[in-house]
């Protein structure tokens, strides 16, 4: 199934208000990004975070000190992250996809952050995300994704107490290591 960029950005629109709540893992997940983030700072100016929402990464690193851009393909997460940024001159905010970052040099900066939605959400255009990351990073390239191994048992925590069954998008990403919520009826009622 081709990814639907277009729904993508809708559903990501959505979502942007959400985003920041730190979940059941996503204390945790945030707190081990960085602590990788932070043993690869050293001799690092220029970082791109590719994906970057509402600015959870992003903005601290400006903050820091470092020149930092902001990039994603949601309008409203960069709207609410340009609020929260405010006064900051060292951070840049770009909309783009993370399949085609085509406005940016080859090894354009020093530290490139793709971390998990510009990479899970791509389905089987993943690798071209990736792809791009690499391109336009010049040393150190962090990427994270969602693990299917990670995420099942969260997912059923979830849905099984809501649905009484395994939702049929829970077997799809079992059997293919993604899902698209237009793929199963049950995910427009969710």
């Amino acid at each position: 199934m081709k990814t639907d960029f277009a729904r993508e950005q809708i559903w990501w629109e959505g979502k942007t208000g959400r985003e920041e709540q730190d979940l059941a893992d996503e204390a945790v997940n945030r707190a081990l990004r960085w602590r990788e983030i932070d043993r690869c700072l050293k001799g690092v100016k220029t970082i791109a975070e590719v994906g970057a929402a509402a600015g959870a990464f992003s903005i601290p690193l400006a903050k820091r000190g470092y020149e930092v851009t902001h990039i994603d393909f949601s309008a409203a997460a960069i709207a609410l992250a340009q609020k929260k940024a405010e006064g900051l001159k060292n951070i840049k905010f770009i909309k783009a996809n993370a399949v085609d970052l085509h406005m940016f040099r080859d090894e354009e900066f020093d530290l490139v952050l793709n971390m998990d939605g510009a990479v899970s959400f791509c389905g089987l255009e993943a690798p071209r995300s990736i792809k791009e990351s690499c391109r336009i990073c010049g040393k150190t390239l962090i990427i994270t994704t969602a693990n299917k191994g990670g995420v099942v048992p969260i997912w059923v925590n979830e849905t099984l107490p809501k649905f009484k069954k395994i939702v049929p998008a829970l077997k799809t990403m079992l059997k293919d290591g993604f899902w698209h919520y237009d793929q199963h009826a049950h995910n427009k009622r969710t």
